[in-house]
C-alpha cells in the first residue's frame, strides 16, 4: 500500500493545529498518510469504520480516541456508510515545539513525556480516561488559545498512564 506525506504547517508561532468536520463535513476517505513532523490525536464520534495505524487494522465504532507520533502512517474508513447519528472529527497536530525538550526536564511531565514515546506504537485511550478526554476536547475552540493548549497537556498527560491506554502497532513494527 502507498503511504502519502501530508505537509502539516506548523511553526513556533503555530505549534498545534486544530480542525472540527462535523455531520457532511465528516469524510473518512483520506488515504493512508503520514506526517514528517507532526503528532496526531484524532477523536471520532458517531462513525464506525476501519482504523489502520501502523501495522494495525481493526474496526472502530463509537468514541475512538487514538495519538500518533510523527512518520506513523495511519488512516481512518467509513468505506462510504454514512450514519444517521451526529457525527465528529476531531484532529489535533502538532509538534515538538509544543513541549520544549527544556521542560520535559520536569518530574510532571514524565507521563507526558511517555505517552509521546509510546506514540511511535499509536496509542489509544481507554476506560475513564477517554471519557475525561473527551470532556476536555468538547471545550476546544477553532481558535488558538492557552485554555486549548492546558487542555492539550491534561490529555497527552492521560495518554501517559499505561494503565489507561492501548498500543495498536506491535512491538516489532518499525515505521517504513
Amino acid at each position: 500500500m502507498k503511504i502519502i506525506q501530508e505537509y502539516v504547517s506548523l511553526s513556533e508561532q503555530q505549534p498545534f493545529l486544530l480542525s472540527i468536520f462535523e455531520n457532511d463535513e465528516v469524510d473518512l476517505s483520506y488515504p493512508f498518510h503520514h506526517h514528517k513532523y507532526a503528532y496526531e490525536l484524532t477523536l471520532t464520534l458517531g462513525v464506525a469504520g476501519t482504523r489502520m495505524v501502523g501495522d494495525s487494522t481493526e474496526q472502530f465504532t463509537g468514541a475512538d480516541l487514538v495519538l500518533m507520533a510523527p512518520g506513523l502512517p495511519h488512516c481512518w474508513q467509513d468505506h462510504g456508510i454514512k450514519s444517521t447519528n451526529n457525527q465528529k472529527v476531531l484532529v489535533i497536530q502538532f509538534s515538538d515545539l509544543l513541549i520544549p525538550e527544556s521542560m520535559r526536564r520536569f518530574d510532571f511531565y514524565n507521563q507526558i513525556t511517555s505517552a509521546l514515546q509510546n506514540a511511535q506504537y499509536g496509542l489509544e485511550l481507554l476506560g475513564k480516561a477517554k471519557v475525561e478526554a473527551q470532556a476536555l476536547l468538547a471545550n476546544f475552540s477553532l481558535q488558538s488559545s492557552l485554555n486549548n493548549y492546558l487542555d492539550l497537556l491534561k490529555i497527552l498527560n492521560l495518554f501517559g498512564n499505561r494503565k489507561a491506554i492501548r498500543k495498536l502497532c506491535s512491538e516489532g513494527y518499525s515505521q517504513p
